[in-house]
């Protein structure tokens, strides 16, 4: 892992910056607050995993049809001082690095993404075929590695295991400990 990089019993204060998962991505009004006051102090890096982005372009393709275009994102992403960030070796190092440390052992790894996924398949009989819940398999894991290795803390409202490997605050948390900061200076 880079000379930054953290895990979760590592607290991080300050942070460095925030990598941003999907879900606060959908929360874009309090995602521009945080990015607002980010900004405004002018020493975070503020982080979308590229594979958060790829979900969250997804999302709205489906939600907007065809009055949804990719050029609306890319201005936002500016406007509010995000970097779309691709996963890298250095990421996928880590990753394995991190997973490898907290699941020593490949039953302990399954049992991890077993229980994250948390759905089985319905019986035979079953008429319809069962939709699985959000199922983070490994991109969840890759996320949070990504984030620890930046030196980031990961902002999720998810509560899931796979994110265990990383310092990791709800979007309320990171807007409070902004605002926080904005009042002390």
């Amino acid at each position: 892992m880079g000379a930054g990089a953290v895990n979760a019993d590592t607290p991080i204060d300050p942070p460095l910056g925030f990598a941003f998962d999907t879900n606060a991505l959908f929360q874009y009004r309090v995602l521009e607050d945080v990015c607002k006051l980010a900004l405004a102090a002018g020493s975070y890096r503020l982080m979308v995993p590229v594979i958060c982005h790829g979900e969250r372009l997804r999302q709205l393709m489906v939600q907007h049809g065809s009055r949804y275009g990719p050029h609306q994102v890319a201005a936002y992403i500016e406007q509010n001082g995000l970097e779309v960030v691709d996963l890298s070796a250095d990421h996928a190092e880590a990753f394995a690095e991190l997973a490898s440390s907290r699941y020593p052992s490949e039953g302990e790894w399954r049992a991890a993404t077993t229980a994250a996924c948390d759905w089985h398949a319905p019986e035979p009989e079953a008429e319809e075929p069962a939709s699985p819940p959000h199922a983070p398999t490994t991109a969840d894991w890759f996320v949070a590695a990504a984030a620890a290795a930046e030196g980031l803390v990961l902002v999720s409202d998810d509560q899931g295991e796979e994110l265990s490997i990383c310092t990791r605050w709800t979007l309320s948390k990171t807007l409070g400990y902004l605002r926080g900061r904005a009042s002390t200076t």
